[in-house]
């Protein structure tokens, strides 16, 4: 399928809404969702993670409007698998498949919930294995709590593990808030080092760029 691009960040940053709308700005006629597994599952099927033959549990096709009902949720950790959602990009004259992975979003505590575990188990196994992290960043939250309680010790840690990888993006995201602008430049100061791109998942603000971000690194 080409490159993976794993979206990776805290609980409710904003990475399932992302994915579902980054497909539809893409021209997706409904999500092709593909159930990933790092580590063994219930029924005992197995993987080794994007970009390196991950073990598909399930095949779906999936609509956006049932995709943003079913998939997205203010509740923290709806997300508990990683999912890759397979697409294309016209490249040159031809075209070039990729897929955008979601993964369960990660916290600084040992969560009770043994799937809420195993789904950040998943994610960190993906963050050392993806062609390219997209690291997801709630600018909003980032910008009404200020850079010591916006800014966790999580996301410093993505981001030390993300370099490792070939090539890493920061999405500041819910740039459609008041609070964001200010968060936007809290992250810029805090990942000087690192590429940091404006975007609204909801309302697709900075999805241009986005494309163009991915259509460089296939």
């Amino acid at each position: 399928m080409g490159r993976s691009f794993l979206l990776v960040g805290a609980t409710n940053a904003g990475k399932t809404l992302f994915a579902v709308n980054f497909a539809a700005y893409l021209g997706a006629r409904d999500l092709r969702l593909r159930r990933l597994a790092l580590v063994p599952s219930r029924e005992g099927a197995g993987g080794a993670g994007p970009g390196a033959g991950s073990g598909v549990e399930a095949v779906a096709r999936v609509p956006f409007d049932t995709a943003r009902r079913t998939l997205v949720s203010p509740e923290p950790y709806k997300t508990r698998d990683l999912a890759a959602i397979d697409l294309e990009l016209s490249v040159g004259k031809g075209k070039q498949g990729f897929s955008v992975v979601d993964s369960a979003g990660l916290a600084e505590h040992i969560h009770g919930d043994a799937d809420v575990r195993k789904g950040m188990a998943q994610t960190i196994g993906a963050l050392l294995r993806a062609d390219v992290v997209l690291h997801v960043i709630d600018a909003a939250r980032v910008g009404e709590d200020g850079p010591a309680l916006g800014l966790g010790r999580i996301d410093y840690e993505v981001a030390r593990y993300a370099r490792l990888r070939p090539q890493y993006l920061i999405l500041a995201n819910k740039m459609d808030l008041p609070e964001a602008d200010r968060g936007l430049g809290v992250i810029r100061e805090a990942f000087g080092r690192d590429r940091v791109m404006p975007v609204s998942a909801l309302t697709m603000r900075g999805f241009r760029e986005v494309r163009a971000g991915v259509r460089r690194l296939l």
